[in-house]
C-alpha cells in the first residue's frame, strides 16, 4: 500500500491542481464575460455558484459509492 500510495500521489496532486485551476478560471472568464453578455453581476454570480453547488451534491454520494462498491464497478457502470 505503501508503494502504491507514493505512485499515486503525484498523479493525484496533479490532478487535484487541474481541478483547482479550472475552478478558478471562472473568475477570470468575469472579466470580459459580463460586458460582452451584458448579464449583471448578481446574475453571473448565480450562474457561477450553480457549478459550485452541482459539485457539492455530487460530490460526497459518489465518494460514499465509491468506498462502498469499489473503483473498478463504480467507473464501469
Amino acid at each position: 500500500m505503501r508503494r502504491l500510495g507514493w505512485r499515486l500521489m503525484p498523479v493525484l496532486v496533479l490532478m487535484f491542481l487541474a481541478a483547482f485551476i479550472d475552478r478558478q478560471n471562472i473568475s477570470f472568464a468575469k472579466l470580459q464575460m459580463v460586458s460582452d453578455l451584458q448579464i449583471s453581476e448578481a446574475a453571473f454570480a448565480f450562474g457561477a455558484s450553480l457549478f459550485f453547488v452541482g459539485y457539492v451534491i455530487f460530490e460526497i454520494p459518489s465518494a460514499l459509492a465509491l468506498q462502498r462498491y469499489g473503483a473498478r464497478r463504480w467507473l464501469v457502470s
